[in-house]
């Protein structure tokens, strides 16, 4: 079984501490938009199947049977222009996620119309995620005149930027 993990590209320029918010924020979205059933771009999770439904009780998909599978999602890796999320190749949950985002439920082949990708994130999903992070150049440029005039620097300091 694979390790499972999604690789996404994400704006250039973002400082270290960025890009591990934006990591962050994107795994608290996916678990929030997972526990209400939805997938990417708000579409709902395939159903249970019948016999399933009988013997759990539950009827709507949440991804939150037991809370493992939502609760150990983490940010693997981040470098500027991508960044990784997904779960350790260790971690024993990587069944129970591959069933979900294959639709295989150990099988071999995926079942049919089983597949809940909770990891994909929409292209319009993305967009507002990394929002608070795009800013214009001009902008980060002069918020970094801002912080080093604050930590002291002269109008001399500031000209010769």
């Amino acid at each position: 079984m694979a390790q499972q993990k999604v690789k996404y590209d994400i704006p250039f320029g973002l400082t270290y501490e960025e890009r591990v918010r934006l990591g962050y924020n994107m795994i608290a979205y996916i678990q929030k938009r997972s526990q209400e059933g939805k997938g990417k771009d708000g579409e709902s999770f395939s159903g249970y199947s019948a016999s399933y439904i009988k013997t759990s009780g539950k009827s709507s998909v949440d991804l939150t049977d037991t809370g493992d599978m939502l609760a150990t999602l983490i940010l693997l890796t981040h470098r500027s222009g991508s960044l990784t999320i997904g779960y350790e190749s260790s971690d024993p949950i990587n069944g129970k996620v591959e069933g979900n985002r294959l639709g295989t439920y150990g099988q071999n082949n995926p079942i049919s119309g089983k597949a809940r990708d909770f990891l994909a994130l929409s292209q319009s999903e993305l967009d507002e995620l990394f929002g608070e992070f795009l800013v214009d150049e001009d902008d980060r440029d002069n918020d970094e005149i801002l912080s080093r005039f604050a930590d002291g620097m002269s109008d001399d300091d500031i000209d010769s930027l």
